[in-house]
């Protein structure tokens, strides 16, 4: 069996269960073009699940608040196909509302490999929008998108810098959802232990969890190939395997079997010739009443009925 099979497995699993460990859910416009996704706290937006966006694409994402909250936009990650003769040939746009018919909140489109600086809605509403060309491909952006209302903040928010109120949950989760950095400053080694140990927490979960199903297939896939390899090597020599099944009613592993009608089997069971290696090379012998009888030996496939 191969073991980058078995490895493949595991990283497919862990890929699909680490993802949703993370401390903000993470959102690709790749899979989610044209939707709206409802946030209280903030989200992950990023161009594509691939390590480079694809090409020709038109995709927006739509992200709405409580009443009373705004969205902020912070860039993560940004680099985007350059200008080409002066115009953006890939690009994002910002709509002040819910899809792209809403005003445009950016003058201009944003690409190239300087990050925009940060957007802010005026309502409960933002939509992202990527657009791109035919040819050149590049990492795209990984966005924060952000629930947050202005001063004063209420018990349950973190007050930050430039008087944005955003959820308290947010302080100190390596993510400047506030844009200026002032949820990720004066983090107490308590607050950094309780991120780390949140996020080797679900590190480890996602670990044993893939190790235990890589392992559970791992098995059911030698235990299958095990039983092939027994049945190849019962029909290269069977009359060892029918010796060891004699007076037998339970078959072991698979369901092959054998039927002897007049002492026909034993005669060949106990034929001394030793060039005869297997049941079909030994010939029947008369049973004791005088009448020539023949041994018939019947093997069935796995799965097969038993007659």
């Amino acid at each position: 069996m191969n073991l980058s099979f078995c490895f493949s497995i595991f990283f497919f699993i862990f890929s699909l269960i680490f993802p949703s460990t993370i401390s903000i859910s993470t959102v690709y416009l790749t899979t989610s073009c044209d939707q709206t996704v409802a946030i209280t706290t903030g989200i992950s937006l990023q161009s594509s699940t691939a390590l480079k966006y694809s090409n020709s694409m038109n995709c927006y994402l739509a992200v709405t608040v409580p009443t009373n909250y705004k969205v902020v936009a912070v860039f993560r990650r940004y680099e985007i196909e350059d200008k080409l003769h002066s115009a953006c040939v890939d690009y994002v746009n910002f709509y002040d509302g819910t899809d792209t018919s809403a005003s445009l909140l950016n003058s201009d489109p944003y690409c190239g490999n300087t990050a925009p600086t940060n957007i802010t809605s005026t309502g409960t509403s933002l939509t992202v929008q990527l657009v791109t060309d035919s040819s050149g491909i590049y990492r795209g952006f990984d966005l924060l998108l952000s629930a947050f209302s202005n001063a004063p903040c209420s018990s349950d928010q973190y007050s930050c810098s430039n008087s944005l109120c955003i959820s308290s949950t947010l302080k100190c989760d390596n993510y400047d959802q506030c844009g200026d950095q002032s949820d990720e400053s004066d983090c107490t080694d308590a607050d950094l232990a309780n991120t780390a140990s949140s996020d080797n927490s679900a590190l480890i979960a996602g670990i044993a969890i893939g190790v235990g199903s890589v392992v559970i297939i791992c098995v059911l896939i030698g235990i299958y190939v095990y039983r092939q390899y027994r049945w190849k090597l019962f029909l290269k020599d069977p009359l060892p395997v029918i010796q060891q099944w004699d007076n037998q009613t339970n078959y072991p592993l698979t369901r092959k079997y054998y039927k002897t009608y007049n002492d026909g089997y034993h005669s060949m069971k106990n034929n001394s010739d030793p060039n005869l290696s297997s049941a079909q090379d030994r010939p029947s012998t008369p049973n004791s009443g005088g009448s020539s009888s023949k041994s018939i030996i019947k093997i069935s496939k796995p799965g097969d009925s038993i007659a």
